[in-house]
């Protein structure tokens, strides 16, 4: 490096402030700062005080001597040296403080142009959010301000958080059925659905805006603009307060929440609606409001690591002005002492931070940036998820082209300026570089590139290895099941049922046979009598009737007591849900709705005396206490999956408990058709479902090609519940971090 010491040129500055550059100071964490508006560019600057003051101190025909002169005499004892003199003059001029009329200045403008315009033509890279043209509103200013006052008054924003209060009782009340709705409503989404959407995110969007608006114009704000914006596409209204950081601190921080505060308040709203309407579309819609309101509240908006309200809230109540800014200062000032060899002295800081701070600041960048471009990440996947079902795998493909695409582009901006700036240092400098810049990359292909142990996790269904599954053959009402998990022998009871009815019959038919019999029997008594002979044989075929009746009740009747076919464990049946107990109820049952609507299990005691129809499944009574799973593996991941790999598996119904087993068996066809079992599971979880017809009959099947596989696994104290859901985390051979995300990159963008 060499190591000449700058001096300051010979000669007059040529330098000039612009006049119509407003400013004012501000305090922000005991800190004097300088704001700056440009009314041309519509842009705000923050400056420490030092630096101004080359703007102030800088007059016409003054020199570069002059200008350090007037400043250490304005900052005595202190001294400031060339270097710092051109770098704070070259930081003024790049924000269109000063201006100079001389050539060197025109080719500046000229580049500043240039990059303008190229910010300009990059707006692709900004296509999440589009700004459009916008107006000023300095006549509606009047008009809205009684209405402005009014929204934002002590008794609205009272009601509001009793509205807020409400609202979280009633989710914390109806917490489950909120949340089988929310479930329900992305399981049934269909284009219409996604219109609506849409159409609700717009309008949500707007009032956001207006809430914005009306706030600004509380305060006084002036320079109030009012435009278009394409957010991912969709037009809304858009609110730019340019003047906002002359307020007082407490006021931006207002108008930064105008528009979090609106979402909430219709959020509120909407789920008090929601609690006392009936399902129907009325229901449907102001779900619909309250979840997209609380999402784009929480994820956009109030999310401080994107550029919206929430970033601005964050940036106002730290006293760090121009937040971003200086975090990513602070990220390439850590970058440059990493990787430049340049001493700390020489890379300052924007703003006097401390160590602490400094650090907060560059990690801030760092996990906003992964933050944006994951959140980017999301809405293609989604958007991805949505085309695939219906067939569009070819656009689905492009939207993963295209998110490359877009994420290539500042990787190679990035390059392009590390280029650069090697290309200007010295040999020295170069060399310290290339050493450096080698060690972390090493250390990242080493991280992307060393294996790690993978698992897989899958869908599974429970399953008993040899058992017989046990139904009730007659109906009647539970007197009492055995409890699951119960090792029996052959002739064991495993339930009784009782069926009045059927009893009564039985009786009343006892009563008619021996009614018959006494007649039969005067009947033959009387056989000279012809009446009496021809009677007879009519009577005879009667009694014989109802004792073939009497026979097949009392064996109906018999069967009401269920007894173990052979020795085993006897396992519980999946449980009865609300809802299946309600269908059930709905269907016209034999002794009336309210004695089906039990749910759980037939052995829990609040079911007893519950009526039983035929074919109920009481349990499953297991042979021995092996016990297999079947689970779906996608094609995309059966080249991981071996027979002998180790597999935990997991039971929905029994959370935290673990079985430890093996894969058996893979399937060497793809599955033609479902069970209903696998085919609510499928439906439940959002896989794509098609209908296929094979040999004349009609079956559904996932659209994803896939394989059954068969797990067993040895019990241990609790015995999973047959025939219920669960997953499967399948051991696989170690993987890299580079496979792994190539391998779910094409996976979600249909490029296996």
């Amino acid at each position: 490096m060499s190591s000449a010491t700058p001096t300051l040129p010979s000669g007059t500055l040529a330098l000039r402030r612009r006049p119509e550059i407003r400013w004012q100071a501000q305090f922000s964490r005991g800190n004097e700062l300088i704001l700056t508006h440009d009314p041309v560019a519509e842009r705000d600057w923050y400056w420490r005080p030092e630096e101004w003051a080359l703007a102030l101190l800088v007059q016409p025909g003054s020199t570069w001597q002059d200008l350090r002169a007037a400043w250490e005499a304005r900052y005595a004892p202190r001294r400031i040296t060339p270097a710092a003199i051109q770098r704070g003059l070259a930081k003024l001029l790049d924000a269109g403080v000063l201006q100079r009329d001389d050539a060197e200045h025109l080719e500046l403008l000229a580049r500043r142009e240039t990059e303008e315009s190229r910010q300009r033509a990059a707006w692709w890279q900004r296509w999440f959010s589009i700004p459009g043209p916008s107006v000023a509103i300095r006549r509606w200013t009047a008009l809205l301000a009684p209405l402005s006052k009014l929204v934002f008054s002590r008794v609205s924003l009272l009601l509001l958080a009793i509205a807020c209060c409400i609202a979280a009782v009633v989710v914390s009340r109806h917490l489950p059925r909120l949340t089988h709705e929310v479930q329900a409503l992305w399981a049934t989404a269909n284009a219409w659905s996604w219109l609506t959407w849409l159409a609700m995110v717009a309008t949500i969007k707007t009032l956001h805006e207006a809430g914005h608006l009306l706030a600004a114009v509380r305060a006084g704000v002036r320079g109030i603009r009012v435009g278009t914006l394409l957010l991912c596409g969709l037009p809304t209204m858009s609110c730019r307060v340019n003047r906002a950081n002359e307020l007082p601190r407490g006021e931006r921080m207002l108008i930064n929440a105008a528009g979090m505060l609106t979402e909430t308040a219709i959020a509120a709203l909407s789920l008090l609606v929601w609690s006392i309407t009936v399902p129907g579309l009325l229901h449907e819609i102001a779900l619909q409001v309250a979840v997209l309101c609380l999402i784009n509240t929480l994820l956009l908006n109030g999310n401080p690591l994107l550029r919206y309200d929430g970033y601005y809230l964050l940036a106002d109540g730290l006293g760090i002005p121009n937040l971003a800014q200086q975090a990513t200062g602070e990220l390439r000032r850590l970058l440059s002492l990493a990787f430049g060899s340049i001493p700390a002295a020489q890379v300052p800081s924007l703003q006097p931070h401390g160590p602490l701070t400094k650090f907060l600041l560059a990690g801030y960048a760092i996990v906003s940036t992964i933050y944006r471009w994951a959140l980017a990440l999301g809405l293609v996947m989604m958007v991805s998820a949505t085309l695939r079902p219906l067939g569009w795998v070819t656009p689905a493909r492009l939207l993963g082209v295209a998110f490359l695409a877009l994420f290539s582009v500042p990787l190679v901006a990035a390059a392009k300026r590390a280029a650069q700036s090697w290309l200007q240092e010295e040999e020295l400098l170069r060399r310290h570089m290339i050493f450096r810049a080698g060690i972390a990359a090493l250390v990242i292909v080493g991280l992307l590139l060393v294996p790690f142990p993978a698992t897989l996790r899958v869908s599974i269904l429970w399953e008993p290895d040899r058992g017989v599954a046990v139904n009730n053959t007659v109906a009647g009402r539970v007197v009492g099941v055995l409890a699951p998990n119960t090792v029996v022998q052959p002739g064991d009871v495993l339930a009784r049922l009782e069926n009045p009815e059927l009893l009564l019959t039985v009786q009343r038919l006892q009563g008619d046979i021996a009614t018959n019999s006494q007649r039969v029997e005067n009947l033959r008594r009387r056989q000279n009598d012809p009446l009496a002979a021809s009677e007879l044989v009519t009577a005879e075929a009667m009694l014989a009737d109802l004792r073939e009746r009497q026979i097949a009740l009392e064996k109906e009747l018999a069967q009401l007591t269920i007894v173990a076919p052979q020795a085993g464990r006897w396992l519980p049946p999946p449980e009865r849900s609300e809802k299946a107990a309600q269908v059930s109820a709905a269907g016209g049952w034999k002794l009336g709705a309210q004695e089906n609507l039990w749910q759980g299990l037939p052995s829990d005691p609040r079911n007893r005396g519950a009526w039983l129809e035929v074919g109920t499944p009481l349990g499953t009574l297991a042979a021995d206490s092996s016990l297999s799973a079947q689970a779906l593996i996608e094609q995309a991941e059966l080249a991981t999956v071996r027979t002998g790999q180790t597999v935990t598996l997991h039971c929905d119904a029994l959370p935290g408990i673990e079985w430890t087993g093996t894969v058996d068996q893979i399937a060497a066809q793809p599955t033609a058709a479902l069970s209903p079992e696998w085919i609510a599971l499928a439906g439940s979880q959002r896989l794509a479902l098609e209908t296929r017809e094979q040999g004349g009959q009609v079956r559904q099947t996932i659209r994803e090609t896939s394989y059954f596989a068969k797990m067993s696994c040895t019990s241990n104290s609790v015995l999973p519940v047959l025939g219920s859901r669960g997953t499967a985390d399948i051991k696989l051979a170690p993987q890299s971090l580079a496979q792994r995300g190539w391998r779910w990159f094409t996976r979600s963008f249909g490029w296996e």
